[in-house]
């Protein structure tokens, strides 16, 4: 099945004179390991998503061509919470636990990307 589609992943790519093929999009990571396990096909998304999969070495992971900037995480709430003292604690307590938890794995996933993205580094 093929599918139009367009986004920053396609933008990106088009600034370096580049274009993909896209086989199939997904609804929500969840499907991506299994897919690209399943197959021969690649996908572009946050190397986040495929941490499991990553880790249990099913998958390999490397940065795409040219530049992807990841888009931001972030929390909303109504400003009349604000000063509310426990939404506050609470905000504090999960960026804490983002923040360490991306650091992280990140440093994991940077030790376990594919042989071939570290030679071409």
């Amino acid at each position: 099945m093929s599918c139009e589609t367009t986004d920053i992943v396609d933008q990106a790519l088009t600034q370096h004179g580049l274009s993909r093929r896209i086989a199939m999009t997904v609804h929500h990571f969840g499907l991506v390991s299994q897919i690209i396990r399943t197959s021969n096909l690649i996908a572009v998304v946050p190397s986040s998503a495929l941490e499991h999969a990553v880790f249990a070495g099913e998958v390999a992971v490397s940065d795409p061509p040219g530049m992807f900037f990841p888009a931001p995480v972030v929390g909303l709430w109504h400003k009349r919470q604000d000063l509310d003292p426990g939404l506050t604690w609470l905000r504090g307590h999960v960026n804490r636990l983002v923040i360490e938890h991306a650091g992280e794995r990140c440093a994991e996933l940077e030790r376990r990307y594919c042989p071939a993205h570290k030679r071409a580094g």
